[in-house]
């Protein structure tokens, strides 16, 4: 519980940027099916802007992942003492 707790913020955080990064998704698959609309310029600025949002979640998930790892050993160190 003590871990959740602590990562409650970032579970917030990775919900709001994955719901973010959806929609601003669709937002761009919408605008690259008007290729009128959208020229090199365009472009890059969609790619760089989706790189910065897939980093930011990357981010994030990093730190989840580590959170699990952590919460693993600490299970194992538990049933260890369960079983000693």
């Amino acid at each position: 519980m003590k871990i959740r707790a602590s990562r409650e913020e970032a579970f917030m955080q990775i919900d709001a940027s994955e719901e973010s990064t959806q929609f601003r998704i669709n937002e761009i698959f919408a605008s690259m099916r008007r290729p009128s609309e959208i020229g090199p310029e365009g472009l890059e600025k969609v790619l760089r802007e989706t790189t910065t949002l897939f980093s930011s979640l990357s981010i994030l998930v990093s730190a989840m992942r580590r959170d699990y790892v952590k919460a693993q050993g600490l299970l194992r160190d538990i049933e260890s003492l369960f079983k000693s």
